[in-house]
């Protein structure tokens, strides 16, 4: 391994003959040299770092709260670290760098299906909370991203049993349908299905697989936000600072699936991407620059999480009555909401 090279770096990619597999851990290290090598050592820092920030809250936060709510806290604030550290696997063995993307992006839209669990446990179960919405006929508005970037926005109805289930099963099936999908596709490419089928086949298959993926993941983000955003019809709840929390982990996912995303553009329709001759192709310099932002993004929103997910013991004493049960939702409705 000669790690004292200068990285040598080409943008007119196609005139090399790159192997399909990844490179092996040696000729990683021999096209990125010392720079590789900083990168390994920086990226294990920050994940061994957001390790201690993850015990620090388990011992300090999360054990403080009801035994109810710490297993999707905990499973929450260990997002920053796990993504850290299988984007650190996924530079340091680049042959692993497809089972971790899989693990990713599946694990991404998995914590937003424990923010809602997590939110209506503390304010109550799912019936008391949706009597308390329909009662006080709390609207509940489509029109909420990501889908209204494309102009998809359905005019406010009130919440009802039916539509709120509807959005909450959109974040439950997200997590298993990206994972299919993803599994779907690097499976196929380790098959290397396009020496069996013509390049007009294995071509929109494969873009068929990605658009059903993004899709599947717009749906969901679009669900959690329909409810996050209803729950904004409402003063405060038993959970202090629920709005900032759910906007710091939606803007931490959606980061990571839109660079994800234009990243395979640049690679399939560009020659942005540049490659290492002679083991180091686009697709797997790609997979390079995703793990060196994620690691970057990672450590940022670990920080953030770190205050942002804080318990505090106003909100125990909100959820819990003096004599240690749980008590009801407590919702405080702003005034223009509340009926007479």
């Amino acid at each position: 391994m000669n790690l004292s090279q200068d990285v040598m770096l080409e943008f007119n990619c196609s005139q090399y003959d790159f192997d399909s597999d990844p490179p092996d851990v040696s000729q990683h290290f021999d096209a990125f040299g010392i720079i590789g090598l900083g990168i390994a050592y920086g990226g294990t820092a920050s994940s061994g770092l957001l390790t201690l920030l993850f015990f620090i809250q388990i011992c300090s936060n999360v054990r403080k709260c009801p035994w109810e709510w710490q297993r999707s806290l905990s499973w929450i604030v260990s997002m920053p670290m796990i993504i850290s550290w299988l984007s650190l696997t996924s530079f340091l063995v680049p042959r692993a760098g497809n089972l971790c993307s899989i693990v990713k992006q599946s694990y991404m839209p998995f914590m937003l299906m424990h923010f809602l669990d997590l939110a209506l446990m503390i304010d109550g179960d799912e019936e008391q909370i949706l009597n308390t919405l329909m009662d006080n006929r709390v609207p509940m508005s489509l029109c909420a991203s990501p889908c209204c970037f494309f102009g998809i926005c359905c005019r406010s109805s009130i919440v009802t049993r039916r539509g709120f289930r509807a959005m909450r099963r959109r974040v439950y099936q997200a997590p298993l349908w990206q994972f299919l999908l993803t599994m779907a596709a690097v499976v196929l490419e380790i098959a290397e299905i396009n020496q069996f089928l013509p390049e007009y086949i294995v071509m929109p298959l494969f873009q068929t697989l990605a658009g059903l993926n993004v899709l599947m993941c717009m749906l969901g983000n679009w669900g959690f936000n329909v409810i996050v955003k209803t729950f904004k019809g409402l003063e405060r709840s038993n959970w202090n600072r629920r709005m900032k929390k759910a906007h710091a982990l939606t803007l931490f996912i959606a980061i990571m699936k839109l660079q994800f995303f234009v990243l395979g553009l640049l690679v399939d329709y560009t020659d942005y991407i540049p490659c290492s001759p002679p083991a180091v192709s686009p697709v797997h310099m790609k997979q390079n620059m995703d793990a060196l932002l994620t690691l970057a993004e990672a450590l940022l929103f670990g920080l953030v999480f770190t205050f942002v997910y804080r318990v505090r013991q106003c909100d125990i004493d909100r959820a819990i009555k003096g004599d240690g049960a749980e008590r009801s939702p407590n919702f405080f409705l702003i005034p223009n909401m509340q009926t007479h």
